[in-house]
């Protein structure tokens, strides 16, 4: 178990590393990088309580991960108004929360 817990630790600083290299490439490539941190917002907006205690947690915090990773909103976008749609017609509306 000591070592399961150790192997979390070692996951988290592997996802700060993923979550910092997403940002520097989208930033080297010319795009935004603000996204990353709106989509941790979204998903800390829709977090329950009483998760995981953080040391059993293969993922660093969210709020923490939203503030190291707040990007720039310098840049083009990945895509055009009109790709989006076209995807999010694909992925239909999102679910009803409860």
């Amino acid at each position: 178990m000591a070592g399961q817990l150790v192997g979390m630790s070692y996951t988290r600083d592997v996802e700060r590393a993923a979550d910092a290299h997403g940002v520097a490439y989208l930033q080297g490539s010319g795009l935004r990088s603000d996204g990353l941190a709106a989509f941790f917002r979204s998903m800390e907006s829709r977090s329950i309580d009483g998760g995981l205690p953080r040391f059993l947690s293969d993922h660093p915090p969210t709020p923490e991960r939203e503030a190291a990773n707040a990007g720039s909103s310098t840049g083009d976008d990945a895509m055009s108004p009109a790709e989006w749609r076209a995807v999010t017609s694909m992925c239909g509306p999102p679910p009803r929360r409860k």
